[in-house]
């Protein structure tokens, strides 16, 4: 029997071949971003919220180096855990003054929040992460990661590909034998 469709059974190898390879390419750009700067000493957050926007974008990746308390700044922008919270959070310095024991005092503020976060605080370490770079929308991968139905989706999806070409199989190889049997 002659194939009616030769150019679309040669395109479609050649077309999945190089989604495939685009694919790979995504995912080994994706995991360089996120695992070399680690691997060079610098600390990994996800930007889960919107509050420095729009200098650092919700679902950006800061990498954060470790700097001594002292040289911390107005202007430099840290990642730290508030009082009273369990999660990281980056904003920036907006004051430092010493405090009566001599440790430094901090207060933030997110860029885009009106005013500053409510208490000021001390480091409870001599090293804080201070941003150093912040590399846009990469963290979406993660914050996607982080959700039950994304999970779920990525165990369910190859099940149903894998059911699927089964059946397609199926139904090839029963036309196939239909034909040989009406011959």
């Amino acid at each position: 029997m002659v194939d009616p469709f030769p150019v679309r059974r040669a395109v479609l190898p050649r077309t999945a071949g190089g989604l495939g390879c685009a694919v790979i390419g995504l995912v080994v750009l994706v995991l360089s971003i996120t695992l070399v700067p680690g691997l060079l000493g610098y600390q990994r957050f996800v930007v889960v919220g919107g509050s420095m926007e729009p200098t650092i974008h919700k679902g950006s990746i800061v990498f954060d180096e470790l700097v001594p308390e002292e040289d911390l700044r107005p202007g430099d922008v840290i990642t730290y855990v508030m009082p009273g919270h369990d999660t990281p959070s980056t904003h920036r310095i907006v004051d430092r003054e010493l405090g009566p024991n001599g440790a430094w005092v901090f207060r933030t503020k997110g860029d885009a929040n009106a005013a500053e976060d409510t208490q000021p605080f001390m480091l409870d370490k001599p090293v804080q992460a201070r941003v150093a770079l912040a590399v846009p929308y990469v963290g979406w991968l993660f914050i996607w990661l982080a959700s039950p139905q994304v999970r779920m989706g990525l165990v369910i999806a190859p099940a149903l590909l894998i059911v699927g070409f089964m059946l397609i199989g199926l139904w090839r190889e029963s036309g196939r034998l239909l034909e040989e049997q009406r011959t």
